[in-house]
């Protein structure tokens, strides 16, 4: 119903009609008799989106009393992230940069290709929890194979450039959300064309460094070939073979007794500095 504002100006007596202001998470009691309150809306809610527009949020009913799920749906996912970042660069270390790589790349695709099938909200948040935690662990794990391939003058260069290809992925999602708009053809649009990285098994080679770190000297050898023939360089087998075992000699001796783990970031003024602010960022 609509409401009658009245103003006096003088002699004169302004009268003004506009909309109820009604509220969007509750109805009367008695729409006949406003004087015995309101109560939850019980018959759901209606969303109206542009176009075939679809989320997260209309698709379980997040508004109202429900309203701060869509925040815990990210919160649960940021919670992955986290525990991605912690556990991975541990198995990296200790299975190998791609076999990791691999493994965080596909199983996050098939979580994201299964989130399109998905009807209950836990499941939903439980997935993509799950999900969150891999796509940590490519992006860590990524960054280091990016950072072992080139040389200390280079790696500045190479970070920003793994940085730049994020920044285009944002871009691209942003564009496949307009015009695809429904959220579970987003998923499908977004994680089908990682199934032609399964090529990544025979054409990404392992981490150089970590290999010569593990004694593995022919698989080494191997590799550095290959990267030399595809940049057109003929390197005598016999100088490669002693520069591996040479290099290799030297990478055991820098390697630890003990490897740092998340305790080590506590223990020095300035790494803990700079912990605590991405802590924060993040």
């Amino acid at each position: 119903m609509p409401h009658i504002d009245s103003k006096t100006n003088g002699s004169n007596s302004v009268t003004k009609w506009s909309p109820t202001p009604y509220a969007q998470c509750e109805i009367y009691k008695d729409p006949y008799n406003h004087s015995l309150g309101t109560e939850p809306c019980v018959e759901g809610y209606e969303f109206h989106m542009e176009g075939n527009e679809w989320n997260v949020i209309s698709e379980w009913g997040l508004v109202c009393d429900r309203e701060f799920v869509g925040a815990l749906i990210s919160s649960t996912y940021f919670c992955g992230v986290m525990v991605g970042g912690i556990i991975f660069g541990y198995f990296s270390d200790t299975f190998g940069r791609k076999n990791i790589m691999l493994i965080c790349l596909y199983t996050q695709c098939v979580i994201g290709i299964a989130l399109h099938f998905v009807r209950r909200l836990v499941v939903f948040m439980g997935l993509r929890c799950i999900q969150g935690i891999f796509i940590q662990g490519l992006q860590c794990v990524t960054y280091s194979m990016v950072m072992e391939l080139f040389s200390r003058k280079y790696r500045a260069m190479a970070g920003c450039i793994i940085e730049a290809f994020w920044a285009f992925g944002v871009i691209l999602l942003a564009l496949i959300a307009r015009y695809v708009q429904h959220w579970r053809y987003i998923q499908l649009a977004i994680n089908i064309p990682t199934l032609a990285t399964i090529f990544y098994i025979w054409i990404v080679p392992e981490s150089v460094r970590w290999l010569l770190s593990r004694g593995k000297f022919t698989r080494a050898e191997t590799i550095v070939g290959i990267i030399a023939s595809n940049n057109s360089l003929k390197l005598d087998p016999i100088w490669l073979r002693e520069e591996m075992e040479e290099v290799g000699r030297i990478v055991v001796l820098q390697v630890p007794d003990k490897y740092p783990d998340i305790r080590d970031l506590m223990k020095h003024k300035g790494i803990r500095k700079h912990a605590l602010v991405l802590f924060f960022v993040w």
